[in-house]
C-alpha cells in the first residue's frame, strides 16, 4: 500500500501475532478491561512482545475497570525487558467515543518513530523485515515447487508408507525427499 501509516489487526493471542511483530514497526497491544483481559488472562509473550499497550472502552461505566488495568498492565512492563532495545513500552487508555487519550496514542508511537529512527534501530528494524520477507517468499516459492514435483510426491508416498511400516524413521524420509528434490 502507498499510504504513510497502515494499521493491521490480527484475530486474537495465537501464533499470528509472532508473524505480525515481525513485520511492523510498532506493535501495539489492545486489551479490555471487563473482557478476560487482565494479567491472568493476557499472554506473558504478548505483552513482551508489545511496543505499547492501550486499554480501550476507558468511558462510561469503564473508566475504573480500564484505570485499574491500566495500572497493573504498566506495573508489569516495568519488570519485563523491552521488545524494542532502547525504547521503554508504556501502557496508556482511550475512549474511541469520548475521544480521550486518543491523542496520547498516537503522540507514544510518533515518539517511538522519532526516538527509534535516532537511534538507528527503525532503520534495523526495517533491514531485517525486508530480509525475513525475503527470505519467507523464497521459502513459499521452494514449498510450490516441491509440492509441484512428481517426484517429491511420489517420495512422499514411499517413504510414508516406510515410516508408517516403522522401516525408515521420519527424519531419514525427509532427508531422503528433500535430497531427491534438490539433486539436479
Amino acid at each position: 500500500a502507498s499510504y504513510e501509516v497502515r494499521l493491521g489487526e490480527t484475530g486474537g493471542v495465537a501464533q499470528s501475532e509472532i508473524a505480525v511483530r515481525s513485520m511492523t514497526d510498532f506493535f501495539l497491544l489492545l486489551a479490555l478491561p471487563g473482557a478476560g483481559d487482565e494479567l491472568q488472562g493476557i499472554k506473558k509473550g504478548i505483552v513482551e512482545m508489545a511496543d505499547g499497550i492501550v486499554v480501550t472502552k476507558a468511558d462510561g461505566d469503564n473508566v475504573t475497570a480500564a484505570e485499574k488495568l491500566r495500572l497493573e498492565l504498566s506495573q508489569v512492563l516495568h519488570f519485563l525487558t523491552p521488545a524494542t532495545p532502547g525504547w521503554t513500552p508504556q501502557a496508556l487508555s482511550c475512549s474511541a467515543v469520548t475521544g480521550v487519550g486518543i491523542a496520547g496514542v498516537w503522540e507514544m508511537i510518533e515518539k517511538f518513530r522519532r526516538e527509534m529512527a535516532a537511534s538507528g534501530e527503525w532503520s534495523e528494524r526495517r533491514l531485517h523485515q525486508v530480509r525475513d520477507g525475503l527470505l519467507e517468499f523464497a521459502r513459499e516459492q521452494v514449498m510450490s515447487a516441491m509440492a509441484a514435483s512428481r517426484e517429491v510426491r511420489d517420495d512422499v508416498k514411499d517413504f510414508g508408507d516406510a515410516v508408517a511400516g516403522g522401516t525408515m524413521t521420519l527424519r531419514d524420509a525427509a532427508e531422503r525427499v528433500a535430497t531427491d528434490f534438490l539433486a539436479p
